[in-house]
C-alpha cells in the first residue's frame, strides 16, 4: 500500500492518487492530511483512498490501518 500526503511538490496529492488508481486500481492508497474533513479529503475519497488520516497520525491509527490492509480489508 501507499502511505501519501495531499501536498506535495510539483503534482498535487490528488492529482497522484488518480495516476495511482489509473496505473494500480487495487493498490490501497491511504492519505495523510492536515484537514481531514476538508474538500480535498472528500475528493481523495471519491478517487479511492481507503482511508484518510489527518496529521500527524497517531501510531495507533497507523497500525490499525497496517492491521486492516494486511488481512484484506
Amino acid at each position: 500500500g501507499v502511505f501519501m500526503d495531499l501536498v506535495m511538490p510539483g503534482l498535487s496529492g490528488l492529482a497522484v492518487l488518480a495516476q495511482i488508481r489509473t496505473r494500480h486500481p487495487l493498490l490501497p492508497v491511504v492519505v495523510i492530511s492536515g484537514h481531514a474533513a476538508g474538500e480535498a479529503t472528500a475528493k481523495a475519497k471519491e478517487l479511492g483512498a481507503v482511508a484518510v488520516l489527518e496529521k500527524p497520525p497517531g501510531l495507533a491509527q497507523v497500525t490499525e490501518i497496517l492491521s486492516r490492509l494486511r488481512s484484506g480489508g
